[in-house]
């Protein structure tokens, strides 16, 4: 397939107010042409070249949505009885302003790193760069590799299109495209891996000539950077939650002194020998209240501890208001308990104690006692 740019052929697609495309050529030489608006799928007749403007017949086609296209196109052929040649090919575009010129409708890049194009989670479509006027795609797999270019891909009967394959028997850098039958293999071989610090290669395609380049593209430093970071980043996220949990609602604390860890001047070490000699004297020389109400029983608050004093006074031998220090071998303790209750009749389940009460009920209804 050719596509001379510097032949003396033009064609100019416009459409027309009735929605219809017509075209304007000149071909100078030709005596018949045809054209396909369906970028090759299905040609017109040919018909005999009076140049001027000719109105074009609707376009058919049907595709998958990803093997449709932006815009109108049409490729116009003619044939020269004095040459004997057909190969003379003129592109044009409509609904296309400020892009630049194609002679595919995509392009997909199929082989074996994607199964074909049956892999449909890896993108594999080029883009025509509107710069450069080159369809590029970067291509990473493992080297050495094989790879070809497709302009249809997966067709809608989920199958690979083999109607237009474009690779590299040669390796002379230009796409060849083979006839339908052949069981030569159409691949571009890709054996050296690009060289370092870059990670793949960026495949450019000038659709003019059909030249492509293989250029070296990515960082594998970069990547590496990536991959750790993507590796320890969930730990450490996940590490700060929990401290973050455990700093802000988490508040069980665990007292090994039995008292409150304050901050203090004095160690706590020589404060415990101070209060063994404190407790001893008190355990001596017990307090006696000044005053007792009525019946000789009054609660009398000392150090944040409830004592009866009149049971002090009554028995010195029970110890007095220092006991209830902590350190103190008689000193007092408190017993939480909790009370769970089970009706099974009734369906009702009842805890009782001193660190809450619950209740759950399995049914709305309630039954009276009896």
């Amino acid at each position: 397939m050719v596509f001379p740019r510097e032949a003396n052929y033009s064609v100019s697609l416009l459409n027309n107010n009735n929605g219809k495309l017509t075209v304007t050529h000149a071909a100078a030489g030709a005596d018949k042409w045809r054209y396909t608006l369906n970028w090759g799928t299905s040609y017109s007749d040919w018909m005999e070249y009076k140049g001027g403007t000719d109105t074009l017949g609707p376009r058919v086609w049907n595709g998958t949505k990803a093997q449709e296209w932006e815009g109108d196109h049409v490729i116009v052929q003619y044939w020269s009885k004095i040459s004997g040649s057909s190969d003379h090919v003129q592109h044009s575009d409509a609904r296309w302003a400020n892009k630049p010129p194609r002679r595919f409708p995509h392009l997909f890049v199929v082989g074996p790193w994607n199964q074909h194009g049956f892999d449909a989670g890896l993108k594999n479509e080029m883009k025509l760069n509107q710069k450069s006027d080159r369809w590029n795609f970067n291509y990473m797999t493992e080297w050495p590799a094989q790879t070809s270019l497709s302009v249809w891909g997966i067709n809608p009967d989920g199958q690979p299109d083999q109607t237009e394959i474009f690779g590299d028997i040669d390796g002379d850098n230009i796409l060849d495209r083979l006839p339908l039958k052949t069981l030569l293999g159409n691949y571009i071989n890709i054996t050296n891996p690009p060289e370092s610090p870059h990670l793949a290669y960026l495949i450019s395609l000038n659709d003019a000539t059909l030249r492509y380049e293989l250029l070296p593209v990515g960082n594998r430093w970069a990547q590496l950077a990536l991959w750790i970071l993507l590796a320890l980043i969930p730990i450490l996220t996940a590490t700060a939650a929990v401290w973050a949990y455990l700093k802000s609602f988490y508040a069980v604390k665990f007292n090994q002194i039995g008292v409150s860890n304050k901050a203090n001047i004095i160690p706590l070490r020589v404060r415990r020998q101070f209060r063994r000699i404190q407790e001893t004297v008190s355990r001596d020389h017990p307090p006696v209240p000044k005053k007792l109400d009525g019946l000789g029983l009054r609660n009398v608050s000392y150090n944040n501890s409830m004592l009866d004093v009149g049971a002090v006074a009554g028995r010195r031998t029970q110890g007095n208001i220092l006991d209830a220090d902590a350190g103190a071998p008689d000193r007092r303790t408190v017993l939480i308990a909790t009370m769970e209750y089970d009706i099974e009749d009734w369906e009702i389940k009842i805890k009782i104690g001193g660190l809450g009460v619950m209740a759950q009920l399995h049914d709305s209804s309630f039954l009276p006692l009896r």
